[in-house]
């Protein structure tokens, strides 16, 4: 699939979810529904990828509710692409850096 500059329409015809918050911002979540499903699905089975199956969204979309900015996609077959930003003197929570449980070895269990 290739990949290009969006219409300034592409969303027409998606269905809105609602508001989330993601990594910190409000965000108005959509989904988008491909309507050539079965023909997506059949190709990405044959990649070895898990298949778009009928009335499944194709893609997830997150835009920040105050800047319309991207937050988050999130297509059919489970791929997570997070926006990322750098602004000069800001700091994340400390949640944020924090090492998840399953990261954690045995010997480092017996170490705290």
């Amino acid at each position: 699939m290739g990949v290009g500059i969006l219409r300034p329409n592409w969303l027409e015809g998606s269905v809105y979810i609602g508001q989330e918050s993601v990594a910190g911002f409000v965000c108005d979540v959509w989904e988008a529904y491909a309507d050539d499903t079965a023909a997506r699905g059949a190709a990405t089975r044959r990649q070895g990828r898990k298949a778009l199956r009928r009335g499944e969204p194709f893609l997830t979309y997150w835009a920040e509710v105050k800047t319309t900015r991207p937050v988050r996609w999130r297509f059919f077959d489970d791929a997570q692409f997070d926006v990322v930003t750098f602004k000069v003197g800001e700091r994340l929570e400390e949640e944020s850096w924090a090492i998840p449980s399953y990261c954690a070895t045995q010997d480092d269990k017996m170490t705290r």
